[in-house]
Parts: structure tokens; sequence; C-alpha cells
């Protein structure tokens, strides 16, 4: 059990209980709390309802089957936020508003973990989740979702060589409201893996195909995606080029965009998937266990990107001032990444790691024949110190995010009584996010702890208009049976 409590006014509990036969299986419950009360002072001014909550049960239990596996999982969890990110002080109805939505879920596997060196390894999963939102909205819209889907993989194994085959599904189907929203997946891949003292060396494909309707338009996608990587150690670990191109396909149902964003307008759904192929290449080596080091560069060519903008209410009598909701406009993005990640031990207690990424984005989308902002840094930068002692633990960690640049969008009606659109740029200066965390054990079952958070007092965003909040503090125990 951990729990703790902090100010301003927030709470954290983490409860699990487990239990194991080594021949028979294992059973396990979880249940998560965070909750974060204090009101956040927005860019108008004004300090309406802005608390936080997420909540989250579920348990688990496995039967060992010799050398296999057969578990399965079930969940609840629900998350409650407020629209506070007002930019305008005048009152509005929504300005505070409720956004509520969960989901329920369970998943089932079978197999194994593809990690011993047996000759043939196998999974056979499946899932099912029930997503349904409460949020509060001008125009009455019951958004649901069900999701599910399964897979299959067979791996085989002779020597330093591995064949892989996978197959899979996923559906995503709008229910209530949203019954004319539904992204349905398949894909299925091979691949060839080959692992020497020297060498790595990984191959395949996969193809995914997409189905996916709007409002009644159903249409296709095909998604070819090739897999590359080969790794050298050429200096005994301390000198190892590599050079890699992936990709992966992302959904765009209500539900994703929901746990991506959850100021999304209500309802939204994309009508394309986003794809990503990405080519990478550098080196990584270690020195004696006690300093490590990755020097990479990486291209990404991203098709129908997701690029967020805030809009205000038009659905309301009178179009409203205030940017409390999201949408999206898909266009492709291009992005340039050079990259630099360090972890240097100099003594067994003590632990100092560091990481600098350096980003050229081409962004290409716009909307009204204007050009809209990606919300995304040219430069972020990490430092990570923490010591370890046998009876207590310091870490000190920040991360340092350049300038950003989200869009607004502002429908309104003129004097004439025409609707209008206007485009506004916002923007978040570099940002220092500084955090502290030390721990004391009393003894093997009772541990206290402590923890602050934006130390610095920054100005912290997640997304456009909504600032997080200032200097905060947890404090706590945990404790072991």
């Amino acid at each position: 059990l951990k729990a703790g409590i902090g100010y301003p006014l927030n709470s954290m509990a983490d409860f699990q209980m487990a239990a194991q036969n080594p021949s028979i299986g294992y059973a396990l419950v979880k249940v998560n709390h965070l909750g974060d009360y204090a009101r956040v002072r927005n860019h108008a001014g004004t300090k309406p309802n802005s608390t936080r909550l997420y909540n989250r049960i579920g348990g688990a239990a496995g039967r060992y089957l010799g050398r296999h596996i057969l578990e399965g999982e079930l969940y609840y969890e629900n998350r409650l936020l407020h629209r506070y990110g007002a930019t305008d002080p005048q009152d509005e109805l929504m300005v505070g508003s409720r956004v509520n939505f969960g989901e329920a879920g369970m998943r089932v596997r079978i197999g194994d973990d593809f990690n011993d060196n047996r000759k043939v390894n196998f999974n056979l999963e499946g899932y099912g989740i029930y997503f349904h939102d409460n949020s509060q909205t001008l125009s009455l819209l019951d958004a649901r979702q069900i999701d599910g889907g399964g897979a299959g993989k067979i791996g085989f194994r002779w020597g330093e060589h591995r064949i892989g085959i996978a197959l899979g599904f996923e559906g995503a189907w709008g229910a209530a409201e949203m019954s004319e929203c539904n992204n349905l997946n398949l894909h299925g891949g091979i691949g060839y893996t080959f692992s020497h003292r020297q060498m790595d060396a990984e191959v395949g494909v996969e193809y995914h195909y997409s189905s996916i309707r709007i409002a009644g338009v159903q249409e296709g996608f095909h998604y070819p995606i090739p897999h590359i990587r080969l790794k050298f150690n050429l200096g005994n670990g301390a000198f190892v080029p590599f050079v890699g191109f992936d990709g992966e396909v992302e959904r765009n149902d209500f539900r994703s965009l929901m746990h991506e964003n959850p100021y999304l307008i209500t309802g939204l759904a994309l009508p394309k998937n986003t794809t990503h192929y990405n080519l990478r290449f550098g080196t990584e080596g270690e020195f004696a266990s006690r300093f490590s080091y990755r020097i990479f560069a990486e291209l990404s060519w991203i098709e129908n990107a997701r690029y967020w903008y805030g809009i205000n209410f038009p659905q309301a009598a009178e179009p409203t001032h205030n940017f409390l909701q999201f949408g999206i406009e898909q266009a492709r993005r291009n992005t340039a990444t050079l990259g630099l990640d360090l972890k240097w031990r100099p003594v067994a207690d003590l632990l100092i790691q560091g990481s600098l990424q350096g980003y050229l984005h081409d962004f290409r989308a716009s909307l009204y024949h204007q050009k809209l902002g990606g919300g995304l840094p040219a430069l972020r930068s990490s430092l990570k110190i923490e010591y370890t002692h046998r009876k207590f633990s310091l870490v000190l960690s920040g991360e340092q995010t350049s300038t950003r640049y989200w869009s607004n969008l502002r429908y309104f009606t003129d004097t004439k009584g025409a609707s209008r659109v206007e485009m506004l740029t916002y923007k978040v200066p570099i940002t220092v996010d500084l955090n502290f965390y030390a721990d004391y054990h009393l003894n093997s079952s009772l541990t206290l702890f402590a923890e602050g958070r934006n130390l610095l007092n920054q100005r912290l965003h997640d997304w456009a208009n909504y600032p997080l909040t200032g200097v905060a503090c947890t404090a706590g125990v945990k404790l072991n049976f």
C-alpha cells in the first residue's frame, strides 16, 4: 500500500494484493487513485473548477500450464476533469464544465513470453473494452464505443536464428449516437532474426488493412510496413553502431483520441489512421558497467498526423470566446531528430542520467488557408540524479522544453450577423520542470516518502490553454505486508 496527501490539495493511493504458488499460478488485485483538487489560475486570471481525478480497480490471475501460462485481467477505470482553460474572463456556461469518461475491459492470454530457448513459442490473446463518455456538452451526444480484437503469434528458433509469424485484428465500433463510426484493422507480419556475439539483425514486413466508417461513409486503406534492424558490436560493447527502419499504424477512433487529449470535442473520430515510418542510425556503448551512451539521428515521415487546435463553442446560441475544447486536422508531418543519452554511475549508490534531443519539424497542416501550429518543441533536455542508500533514497530530476506554438480557432458572428472564423496563436515559452523525491525506510514494512513537483513554479502545459498546477508537494507512507 502506498498513500499520500499534499498541498495544494492532492491525493494518491496505490494498493496491490497478490498471491502466488509456483506450481499452480497467481492472483492479484490492484486499486489506483490520483487526485488534484487545487484550482488552477488560467490565462483569463480566474480559477474555475479544475479538479482532476483518476481511479482504477482491476484484478488479474494466471494458471501455469507446464511451460505455458493462461492468464486474464478485468478492470474498470474512470477519469474526471474540468474545462478550466479560459482565456477570456467573461462568465460562460462551459468554463469549469465536466469531462468525465471511463471504460471497463477484459483481456485473456495463453502462451509463452518468447524469452526462453525453446524451439517453438506461441501466444494467443483477445480483449474487449466498453468505453463511455459522460462529459458535459452544449449539444446532447451519447458517445460510447466498444473495442475488441485478438492476436496470435508463433515463433520458431534454431541456434542463432528465429522466425516469427503474427496475425491480429482490432476493432472499434461506435454505439448510441456514434453508431455511424467504426474503425476496423487487420494486420499480419513475418520476421527473421539473427543473433550473434558481434551482430544482431532483424528483417521483416507487416501489412495493415484499415476499414473506417465515418458518418455512413466507409473507406479502406492499405499500409505495408517493412522492418529492418542491424546492430554491430565492434568494441567489446564500447562501440556498437546501429541502423534501423520501422513503422506503425495508430488508430484514430474516439476512445484512442480521448486518452490522448481529454478535452477533445465529444464524439469526434477521424476518417484516417496515422502512419509512422522511421529511419534511425547511430551508435551506443557501455564502459565497465559505469558509463553508457547513445548517439542517434532519426528521420520520421508521419502520414495523417494529428494537428490539435483549440476551438470555442460555435454550437452555443452566442458563440463563446474561450477555447475549452480541441479539434483535429490531419496532414503530413516530417521530423528530423538528433539525440544524445548518457548514463553514469560514479559510485555504486549514485546514478546520473541525461538526455538531449533536437527536432526539426515540417508542419504541413492548414485550416481556412492558414497554417496550424504543431505544438511540438524544437529542443528538449533532461537530467536525473538518483542516490540510493540502504535506508533512504533521493532523486532530483528536471526537464527543459523549448517554446511551443498551438493554434486556436475562434468562430464568431460579426456585426452584420455573418459567421466568421479567426485563427489565433497560443505560445508556451521555454519551461523547466524541476522535481524532487525522497524516501526513508523505517523498517522492512514501513517507508516514509515525500516529493515536490514543478519546484520552479513554471507555467507548464500538456495542451494549449490549460496551464498545469504550480509548485506542489505530496507526502505519505508505503506499507508492505
